[in-house]
């Protein structure tokens, strides 16, 4: 029989008037290697395949087998909870647009940056954001973007322009902006907890020694 023919069957005789078969591994044989192809073809097995076992179980043998080897080469590494190591980032917020700069912000959350990112662990770094107050608004959201509250009561719904927001609590625009790319469960109230927003060009986490992270984004036209 040629070894080089696949999936071609070479009979064993007959048990229990049922023909049995051996069926050559030849595409995968570089696979196979760590598993030393050469006793895959040892007489004692073929015979041992063809006297007590089926084509379909010898089918299922040599895939159960190559599944193995894929596992052993292609092994995906999930990061363990205990080994995480975050960063502190920290981000100026003077002359960046609102909208971009949020979503860089969510994405270092998220941990979505890291080769190790996993969708149901918190990967991501801290992220220290100042000067909050100077964070631009493309076109005329100032005036046309609004932020709603709800006191739970009838008539209790309240409505803050962006402009006023920015007067009272600056450091609610980029709080919002990014908590609505994060996950609306409790992972995502987890990785919001990571940013810390300061109007003002100072922050009191000069203890974690933050890395300066520049933002690249496009220049808001007037």
């Amino acid at each position: 029989m040629d070894r080089e023919s696949l999936g071609r069957t070479q009979p064993r005789g007959e048990l229990w008037g049922e023909p049995r078969y051996i069926l050559w591994p030849t595409r995968l044989e570089g696979l196979l290697t760590p598993f030393s192809l050469d006793n895959l073809y040892k007489e004692d097995l073929n015979y041992a395949f063809g006297r007590f076992a089926s084509p379909k179980f010898f089918f299922h043998f040599r895939r159960v087998v190559i599944l193995g080897v894929l596992r052993g080469l292609m092994s995906t590494t999930f990061p363990r909870k205990a080994e995480l190591k975050r960063s502190w980032h920290l981000v100026d917020a003077d002359g960046q647009i609102l909208g971009r700069l949020a979503t860089r912000i969510a994405t270092i959350l998220t941990g979505k940056d890291k080769p190790g990112y996993v969708p149901f662990l918190d990967t991501g770094d801290h992220v220290i954001v100042v000067n909050a107050e100077k964070v631009l608004l493309t076109g005329t959201k100032e005036l046309d973007k609004s932020y709603f509250r709800f006191s739970g009561y009838p008539g209790g719904i309240r409505k803050t322009a962006a402009g006023e927001m920015r007067g009272t609590f600056p450091e609610r625009l980029i709080e919002e902006a990014v908590r609505g790319m994060l996950p609306k469960n409790r992972l995502g109230r987890a990785q919001f907890k990571k940013l810390k927003v300061y109007r003002g060009p100072s922050h009191p986490h000069e203890a974690q020694k933050p890395a300066k992270l520049e933002v690249k984004t496009r220049v808001a036209r007037s």
